[in-house]
């Protein structure tokens, strides 16, 4: 996905921690600065992580401001049904 974003738009610069930590890097630091400096996110969500803590957390920190925080969740072997209201 990383790849080809920049394909369809040149203002994006994508981010994904599995691929953009430099080994030896405190990934919570590099993770936090990410998700401190954005106002969208794409969340890819799976039956297997829907009640993930982290992605909870990231989500949250992404749309942290009502006004410009903006998540876009993906479903993947999902069915809007399947995703629980809170």
């Amino acid at each position: 996905m990383t790849g080809n974003t920049g394909n369809t738009n040149q203002t994006i610069i994508p981010y994904m921690s599995s691929e953009d930590i430099e080994k030896g890097t405190h990934w919570s630091s590099s993770i936090r600065h990410e998700l401190d400096s954005t106002s969208f996110g794409i969340l890819i969500l799976t039956p297997e992580n829907t009640e993930s803590p982290w992605l909870h957390f990231e989500a949250g920190a992404i749309a942290k401001s009502v006004i410009d925080g903006r998540v876009a969740p993906i479903l993947f072997g999902l069915k809007p049904s399947d995703i629980a209201q809170r």
